[in-house]
């Protein structure tokens, strides 16, 4: 299987500032692209988050996450270290939606369930893909050329 791409700084920022003004749950997206792109973390281990995970008792973000082998892909237990820039996010992220119970899922659907590795996938993917082509188009008109996808470039105003 070939190795993920990893997006430089250029095209995250193009990601998430497509994500903040096209999408619905941007906040949830934004964290959830976030933890994959600063944490190393995989996309199954992010949607395996529990509040408790993330949140301690104090209601602080943790500078550690100790993940159970049941999250983790291999089914060994890791420590992931969270740099003090996701550790904002995580904040605000949690601070804009609604906790229940510490047992919580992190991140739920917008049918407040919680998401499978696949469905997450399928989503970034959408998100990156959005942002990228948008990146393309415009690199084109900087250099003089004919866009790739002239006919089916979508605006954020058209974003659904």
């Amino acid at each position: 299987m070939a190795q993920a791409k990893t997006l430089n700084k250029r095209e995250l920022k193009r990601v998430l500032d497509y994500n903040d003004a096209c999408e619905r749950h941007s906040e949830r997206n934004r964290a959830m692209l976030l933890f994959t792109h600063l944490c190393g973390m995989r996309i199954g281990e992010v949607v395996a988050l529990r509040v408790s995970n993330v949140i301690d008792d104090n209601g602080e973000v943790k500078g550690e996450l100790r993940l159970g082998a049941e999250q983790t892909k291999g089914s060994r237990a890791r420590v992931v270290f969270v740099p003090m820039r996701m550790r904002k996010e995580i904040k605000r992220y949690v601070d804009h939606v609604t906790v229940r119970s510490r047992s919580d899922f992190v991140f739920r659907t917008q049918k407040s369930h919680s998401f499978s590795s696949n469905s997450a996938t399928q989503l970034l993917q959408r998100i990156t893909a959005g942002a990228l082509s948008r990146l393309v188009f415009e690199d084109s008109i900087v250099e003089g050329h004919d866009p790739p996808d002239a006919d089916n470039h979508r605006n954020c105003g058209d974003c659904g």
